[in-house]
């Protein structure tokens, strides 16, 4: 246990996947600075050398057979997050896209659970929905049924393993984010007033900091909680 903000946190081991990726480089810097998380775990593909610290450790693997490769050396470590996704889904196949934002991430969840974590956080986005229906106008786009079907499913598969805590984190508007056009960007910010809550923007920095706090002070939590949109920067406020 270690005093931290005179608040009393448990020391923790944290691994994560998507690492790469901007909003994952934001989640791996949050956990680096903070104290209450002594190892952090870092699966992928290949290395990546801007991550290193003393605190990180790098293992790559063949993504398709994360769960072999992943499962023993999991052992020891309390929580597992998934930052995986593919940046831009409208570019992607459908199979690309179904192996990169479900097979992979739930195979890595499962390694996780079966190595004795107890948190799973887990990164999909607004309008998340197990039941959405795939439609060939949207394809694979955000904004089309077989994204969000994906995600939704993701979530209800990782929160149906069993982890002790899940949370789920369904953000807006990414800003911050090279994937999403400047443009949209600025007008996003411009109009956030009549965005609806679970839209809102969101600066990667701010969804990193909420993903690696979220883990924190679980005891009587629920064992899902989902956070959307704006709601997330409120529940996690990132200290000036």
């Amino acid at each position: 246990w270690i005093l931290f903000e005179s608040t009393l946190f448990l020391e923790m081991k944290a691994a994560v996947i998507g690492g790469s990726g901007e909003t994952g480089k934001c989640l791996v810097k949050a956990l680096i600075e903070d104290p209450a998380y002594t190892e952090i775990l870092l699966i992928g593909r290949r290395a990546l050398p801007e991550l290193n610290h003393d605190k990180t450790r790098q293992l790559v693997v063949n993504v398709d057979a994360i769960y072999e490769e992943t499962v023993v050396q999991l052992a020891g470590y309390d929580v597992g997050f998934n930052a995986m996704g593919i940046g831009k889904p409208s570019k992607a196949s459908k199979e690309e896209l179904t192996r990169i934002d479900y097979t992979v991430p739930l195979e890595f969840a499962r390694a996780c659970k079966e190595a004795g974590l107890t948190q799973f956080v887990v990164l999909t986005a607004a309008g998340a929905k197990a039941d959405a229906k795939e439609c060939w106008v949207t394809g694979t786009s955000a904004a089309g049924g077989l994204y969000q079907g994906l995600k939704g499913r993701l979530e209800k598969a990782c929160t149906d393993l069993g982890f002790a805590h899940v949370n789920i984190f369904r953000p807006g508007m990414l800003v911050g984010n090279a994937n999403t056009p400047g443009l949209a960007e600025w007008i996003g910010t411009k109009v956030s007033g009549l965005v609806p809550q679970k839209y809102k923007e969101i600066h990667i920095r701010d969804l990193g900091w909420a993903m690696k706090e979220s883990c924190k002070n679980v005891e009587g939590a629920a064992q899902t909680r989902i956070w959307e949109g704006g709601e997330i920067a409120k529940a996690f406020p990132m200290p000036n």
